[in-house]
């Protein structure tokens, strides 16, 4: 019998490193539309940037890219034409300009603000109206520029950059564990998953400089581009689980959740979490992940947020069905996830 191929996906993107302002100096555009939410298109003077292009801009993004906010930025997009999009802000407005291509095919730029990485992804989300998260993906929402200017982390508040930072180091670890084999995004996981605790505690509660900065770039690109090679697992089926119906911001949802999905998934694929320690250098990772989270001061529950039990109950039939446990190293059965979900509402497994 032959073995099956494996298929590892390279998909080509140009990566600039430098002031925004001036890596967009090159860019021809008739039609240029940013999107991105009301402090992240405050960045530039967009108009200025584009002397000879007409420009729009939406600036209604949020988190988890609500079905509403994607209908009005579609149905602006649908009027104004345009043949560029740029995405400017985090995660979520980055989701936002593929929704957007769904209906409106454009040259898509990326520019971050923060570490989730999604601009090295060819995947979204959107949170529906009745509150479960929904995505698609393909090599059409994948940005064919992306541009990483380390002064943007400036405008990002501390106790966001250490939510964010969590959220992308559970990205190497679910890559780095994950049944789909890719050798580009193991070693991408693996390099960014040995940076991202020092660069956690580095920069909390101290100024940013240069430098640090575009090590925390090179961290989120590195995770983003893991998870895009090869996927996710039991952690961010349970984060996105959570996250659609209670609205609560991705990376804060990652800090509650971590140290509970390693517990879980230990019990369930010691191995495999062993091997994710041994790669990172790192002697207890459910531990460290803990230790992490108090060290940024990060939330350890979802009650301590007012999360309701009420509305936590229902999620663990989402978990089941959770598409993202295809990848996961060890099949999840119902008394872990009910077990699990009671933990990350209460704080204690």
């Amino acid at each position: 019998m032959r073995n099956p191929i494996t298929k590892m996906h390279f998909p080509a993107q140009i990566i600039l490193l430098g002031k925004f302002q001036d890596a967009l100096k090159d860019i021809v555009g008739k039609r240029i539309l940013v999107v991105g939410s009301s402090r992240s298109v405050a960045l530039a003077d967009w108009s200025a940037l584009f002397p000879q292009a007409e420009v729009t801009v939406f600036s209604g993004s949020l988190p988890h890219t609500p079905a509403l906010v994607l209908n009005q930025s579609t149905v602006l997009a649908k009027a104004f034409k345009p043949d560029i999009i740029i995405g400017i802000g985090s995660g979520s407005a980055i989701d936002l300009v593929k929704g957007v291509l769904d209906s409106v095919p454009a040259t898509f730029i990326a520019i971050p603000t923060s570490l989730g990485g999604g601009e090295m992804t060819n995947v979204y989300g959107i949170r529906t109206v009745s509150g479960t998260k929904e995505g698609k993906g393909g090599r059409q929402y994948l940005a064919s520029t992306v541009i990483y200017d380390p002064e943007l982390l400036e405008s990002l508040p501390r106790h966001e950059l250490a939510a964010s930072g969590i959220n992308s180091w559970a990205h190497c670890i679910e890559a780095f564990y994950s049944v789909k084999s890719n050798w580009f995004g193991k070693s991408a996981a693996m390099q960014a998953g040995r940076m991202w605790p020092t660069l956690l505690k580095q920069s909390y509660g101290k100024p940013l400089d240069g430098t640090i900065r575009l090590q925390l770039f090179e961290a989120a690109s590195l995770a983003g581009f893991s998870i895009n090679a090869c996927g996710l697992g039991l952690h961010h089926a349970v984060c996105h689980v959570v996250g659609g119906a209670t609205g609560l911001t991705h990376g804060v949802i990652n800090a509650i959740a971590l140290p509970k999905t390693l517990a879980i998934n230990r019990e369930m694929a010691p191995q495999a979490i062993r091997l994710v320690e041994e790669a990172f250098r790192v002697n207890d990772i459910v531990a460290l992940s803990q230790e992490l989270i108090d060290t940024l001061q990060l939330p350890r529950s979802l009650n301590s947020l007012g999360v309701s039990w009420k509305t936590m109950e229902p999620l663990t039939d989402s978990l089941m069905a959770a598409h993202h446990l295809k990848f996961n190293p060890a099949a999840l059965d119902r008394d872990r996830a009910q077990r699990l979900m009671h933990a990350v509402f209460t704080g204690n497994l």
